[in-house]
């Protein structure tokens, strides 16, 4: 009879043993799920993560992109702006040899067009005296 008690008790040992067996196992199990649940959700905000950055990388580059064509617009703009400074001037310088020229020219005629009248009124003094 002591060996059944203790038969029993063994029996009796195994069977919780078994049992607690069987809630570590579905404990691992739970746990493993959990674990392969967090693990998926990393790799999504990994790959979230990626994205963004890609995002970020791409965007970067077009605003470095539309910088450069900024600065180059710029620039061309400072030489339009230069080039335009330089053709005011010439223009200037035209119409100031123009307006003096112009002045030359004015003179000139108003000289042959005084002379011509003081031959007309020369010839007119001269006409008249020989009708007298």
């Amino acid at each position: 009879r002591g060996q059944l008690c203790d038969l029993d008790r063994l029996r009796t040992a195994l069977a919780k043993a078994q049992a607690e067996l069987v809630t570590a196992q579905e404990s691992n199990e739970d746990l493993t799920e959990r674990l392969t649940q967090m693990d998926s959700q990393l790799n999504d905000q990994r790959e979230g993560g990626d994205r963004s950055l890609q995002e970020v990388i791409d965007a970067t580059r077009e605003r470095d992109g539309a910088l450069a064509k900024l600065k180059e617009a710029e620039r061309a703009r400072a030489s339009l702006q230069e080039e335009m400074e330089k053709l005011r001037q010439d223009m200037e310088l035209m119409a100031g040899e123009f307006s003096k020229e112009e002045s030359k020219r004015t003179a000139a005629l108003q000289e042959a067009f005084n002379e011509a009248q003081a031959n007309i009124e020369s010839m007119k003094g001269e006409h008249a005296e020989a009708e007298a």
